[in-house]
């Protein structure tokens, strides 16, 4: 069944696909200067709500400046929207917005990244997001051409283009794009391929996550995965493996005579390994809640002392 409904039919498979993207926008015009040049980075986490009868109901995307923080908010949205079918923005079922972002934000970004930002796009329209950011029009005309069209991303620019020319802005739009995590599955099993990259590009983790059985076991241990679980348990394996590159190059620095313990960077540092521990301790609860299997198995420990070394090689 789907997750808050009870009804007779099958169980309607969900998937989400997460991707990185880059859009540079450069206008046409001779002696262009680097200020004329305008970046969007973002990250999008695309995904499909259905009803109690397993029909296609709703598409969303979320783009946030940070993976783990564009996963949470969409498990948020995923668990209201099967709990209630709606985001209203009145009422008791309310879908309380600041306190979504607050909760996603809380325990990292709100000290040491005050400026992190997240939107949240239905029909190619804004409908929730943070204070809005100075890329924020190329992404919201971006999103405005995919609805409209049901084109791919990588046809987008072009007509994005168009639409500029017809503002009486000439320019040129290039885009870039990876992805960086693909889940399929349903209430009864689970698949979902990550592929994570350190902010130097330095490391590679491709890592498979699914449910070990998909027989329903009472009790606590093999209960059935839902959606917005499976983006909650990504989220952690993301931020949990970000936050190692903190935590090893600040341990690097230290030991190298780089920086004080009293530096800002080791205060980050330390903040950022309690931070760690935590998302451990709840990736292993998920991991015997749900009998998941990952191969290969994430270690945030191991990790930071792979990013510490990368940074001696160097």
């Amino acid at each position: 069944m789907s997750e808050g409904h009870t009804t007779t039919s099958s169980n309607p498979d969900f998937k989400a696909k997460l991707v990185r993207e880059r859009f540079v926008v450069t206008p046409k015009k001779k002696n262009v200067s680097d200020d004329d040049v305008r970046i969007a980075l973002a990250n999008r986490l695309n995904f499909t709500c259905y009803d109690q009868y397993g029909k296609k109901k709703a598409d969303f995307i979320i783009r946030a400046q940070n993976i783990h923080t564009a996963l949470r908010i969409g498990a948020r949205i995923a668990e209201h929207w099967y709990n209630h079918g709606h985001l209203n923005k009145t009422g008791r079922e309310r879908f309380n917005w600041d306190q979504v972002y607050t909760g996603a934000t809380r325990d990292y970004e709100q000290r040491w990244n005050p400026d992190c930002w997240a939107c949240v796009y239905k029909n190619g329209r804004v409908i929730r997001e943070t204070t809005p950011q100075h890329n924020n029009e190329i992404l919201n005309i971006i999103e405005q051409v995919f609805a409209h069209e049901k084109c791919s991303y990588q046809h987008i620019p072009w007509i994005a283009q168009r639409l500029f020319a017809q503002a009486k802005r000439t320019v040129d739009i290039d885009y870039d794009s990876n992805t960086a995590m693909e889940l399929m599955g349903n209430a009864g099993s689970i698949k979902s391929h990550i592929l994570y990259r350190d902010t130097e590009g330095r490391s590679e983790l491709q890592l498979d996550m699914s449910q070990k059985t998909s027989r329903y076991v009472k009790g606590a241990k093999g209960a059935k995965v839902k959606l917005h679980e499976c983006l909650d348990i990504a989220a952690i394996l993301f931020e949990g493996l970000q936050l190692g590159f903190v935590v090893g190059r600040s341990n690097f620095e230290i030991s190298n005579g780089l920086i004080s313990l009293g530096h800002r960077d080791s205060v980050q540092a330390d903040f950022a390994l309690r931070r760690i521990k935590m998302l451990d301790t709840a990736l292993k609860n998920q991991k015997n809640l749900h009998q998941l299997n990952f191969k290969p198995t994430p270690d945030f420990f191991h990790n930071i002392q792979k990013i510490e070394s990368s940074f001696k090689n160097a």
